[in-house]
């Protein structure tokens, strides 16, 4: 069934290895069999940053080894750096949708 995961701020981050240029954020996530999908790329965001962008994914509430994986990345020329990681089991994904009273249970 389908999701839709809001992404509101990232706070509290490091530098991503540039030395004279502050970071240029971009959040990665990663659930499942679905397609990794990106947000775009907030320039010069430096240590926080509001995003405020959705992303959907299909999720499977029987799988026992999927998990959400978010991954603030700092864009560079070549590659992208990663600043921050946050992983959450599907068990844990539900448990936060039902305390948000939005997950429908089906009888």
């Amino acid at each position: 069934r389908p999701i839709e995961l809001f992404i509101w701020k990232v706070e509290g981050l490091r530098s991503g290895g540039k030395l004279l240029k502050a970071n240029d954020l971009f959040v990665e996530v990663h659930l499942g069999d679905n397609e990794p999908m990106r947000t775009r790329v907030h320039n010069n965001a430096g240590n926080a940053c509001e995003l405020r962008e959705s992303l959907e994914f299909n999720i499977d509430e029987n799988s026992q080894t999927a998990a959400l994986t978010l991954l603030v990345m700092d864009q560079g020329v070549i590659a992208s750096g990663e600043v921050a990681r946050l992983r959450l089991a599907t068990h844990e994904l539900l448990g936060i949708e039902d305390s948000t009273g939005k997950r429908k249970r089906v009888l």
